[in-house]
């Protein structure tokens, strides 16, 4: 343990070898203590890649790195699996759920100024969304367009036999009684306007 917090103290390269390291455990990969061979000069004096083999393990990791790169490592394990880096702190199991919060955690962190603008790109190159409800939004909003440029009607039912459209119809009511309650901004109902959203049943003859 004095041996890494030496090495750490003495050349600040080591704290990127131990963030690296993280990642690593993050993504679920085995802890290579190898990586240090470059750094077993401390103050002089000469420390034997061996010694560092025996001290370095989970427990010193641990408390010498950085949770945040862990949880990115974690991040980095799930889109390299094809997954949705966007967890949810509701999200079904235990692993999902802690980093669900951690990532809530950067959201509130960045939107208070406090996460730094290394880690805002990192997150950002993975997939992390900062807003989840204006992406969707987005999203919505990009297939009614398709919908529209395909002479159909935007504004489809909750109860359309298809299901992706189904799901679609169910956010329109959302955004209607959004707007009929005052809790719709003036920017999104000029875009749901625009695609030619209507806000109260057309009146039949």
């Amino acid at each position: 343990m004095d041996v890494l917090a030496a090495l750490r103290d003495a050349d600040t390269r080591l704290e990127d070898l131990i963030g690296d390291a993280q990642i690593a455990k993050g993504r679920g990969e085995d802890f290579n203590p190898r990586i240090f061979a470059e750094r077993i000069q401390v103050v002089g004096a000469r420390v034997s890649l061996d010694v560092l083999v025996r001290h370095i393990g989970t427990v010193i990791l641990e408390s010498l790195g950085v949770s945040w790169d862990q949880r990115y490592g974690q991040l980095c394990a799930i889109k390299d699996a094809g997954g949705d880096v966007n967890v949810s702190a509701v999200d079904p199991g235990p692993a999902r759920k802690v980093l669900g919060q951690w990532i809530s955690d950067q959201r509130r962190a960045k939107k208070t100024g406090t996460l730094s603008a290394e880690r805002i790109t990192r997150l950002e190159a993975l997939g992390v969304s900062w807003d989840l409800n204006e992406d969707v939004f987005a999203a919505n909003c990009v297939a009614l367009q398709q919908i529209k440029d395909a002479g159909g009607d935007v504004n489809v039912s909750q109860v359309d036999p298809d299901s992706a459209r189904k799901v679609l119809g169910v956010w329109i009511v959302t955004q209607r009684n959004a707007q009929k309650n005052d809790r719709l901004s003036a920017e999104r109902i000029s875009r749901l306007d625009a695609l030619g959203v209507w806000w109260s049943k057309p009146q039949t003859s």
